[in-house]
């Protein structure tokens, strides 16, 4: 996103949080957070800190120096958050910008946590008549007390199948398990990360990623054509496969998916479905946008063949700016 903004409509002020979670004001340098395997940026403690604005009326943005000097950065107008994971997908930072009273692109607290927890997700499209894969769920509480009557509830999805802690992203903590010498310890890696654990059917067949623009007023939403996530090195899209190396991606004919019309879906998430080879589909994820998978970034900007990454986010920003209400 750093790269793709357009300079001469927007003034980028490129703000991070430490594992601590400091906000700090970071470098507008796009190549300072470019995906490396040898480096993984991560943000540092520059000894500068972001004052968010007071609320009310109040936008400005301002900064404090490692001196103690105070900067004034401007009025904020929108903010993108390009955040991964708990914390930043969650609904925490959405619900800390809604008090604050500043637009901000992507889901609202309630679509952003719904997405983020992989079990409730779940049922709410159920609840909406959308098919998903088979799953049990294993709460830490329920390996640790009883991990016998999990391995049950878990042997009548078969093998292979697939463990992930219900709240992390990226594939982080994902392990597919082939047969059920490997299920406790895909489990323990999957707690690991989150307190609740996903047991999945494993679905073979195409993978199919759908990207949803949110459209003012009361006109549609618009979905981009599917983008087909073809693996040609790993047997499952994980962390290395989706941000580390080419997996291959081609454009797909023309669906319309009922999620388009869901809650859950406000500006540009990811849709992702997957056909089975019976021919039916089902949904098992849908996600925020994040701002530095080149790959996803492409398609997700790909809604309509016209638009490309800068022309998606000129049209996020100038539709957050149009319909905001700012406080009297």
């Amino acid at each position: 996103m750093l790269r793709a903004l357009d300079r001469e409509r927007f003034r980028v002020i490129p703000i991070g949080i430490t594992r601590d979670g400091v906000f700090v004001l970071e470098d507008d340098d796009p190549d300072k957070f470019a995906l490396d395997a040898a480096h993984l940026p991560e943000v540092g403690d520059n000894g500068t800190r972001v004052l968010w604005p007071e609320g009310g009326a109040d936008r400005v943005l301002r900064v404090r120096q490692p001196d103690g000097s105070i900067d004034t950065l401007g009025s904020l107008d929108v903010v993108l958050p390009i955040l991964h994971g708990v914390h930043g997908e969650d609904g925490t930072v959405q619900g800390f910008l809604d008090t604050l009273g500043i637009p901000y692109a992507g889901g609202g607290v309630l679509d952003s946590a719904l997405c983020m927890d992989k079990h409730f997700m779940k049922i709410v499209l159920q609840a909406s008549g959308v098919t998903v894969a088979p799953w049990v769920t294993i709460s830490r509480e329920a390996w640790a007390s009883d991990p016998d009557a999990a391995r049950r509830a878990a042997r009548t999805l078969g093998v292979p199948n697939f463990v992930k802690p219900s709240r992390a992203g990226s594939s982080v903590g994902v392990s597919k398990v082939h047969d059920w010498e490997e299920f406790d310890a895909a489990v323990e890696l999957a707690l690991a990360e989150d307190d609740k654990a996903l047991v999945e059917t494993a679905i073979v067949g195409r993978e199919l990623e759908v990207a949803v623009l949110e459209t003012p007023g009361a006109a549609p939403a618009r979905a981009s054509l599917p983008g087909e996530i073809v693996l040609t090195t790993r047997e499952f899209y994980d962390f290395e496969g989706k941000y580390l190396g080419e997996t291959g991606r081609r454009s797909c004919a023309p669906l319309r998916s009922r999620m388009t019309r869901s809650p859950l879906c406000r500006q540009q998430p990811s849709a992702p479905l997957t056909r089975w080879a019976g021919g039916d589909s089902r949904a098992w994820i849908s996600s925020s946008p994040r701002g530095h998978l080149r790959q996803r970034a492409q398609h997700h900007a790909g809604v309509h063949a016209d638009l490309d990454v800068p022309e998606v986010l000129d049209r996020v920003g100038d539709d957050l700016r149009r319909t905001d209400q700012r406080p009297a």
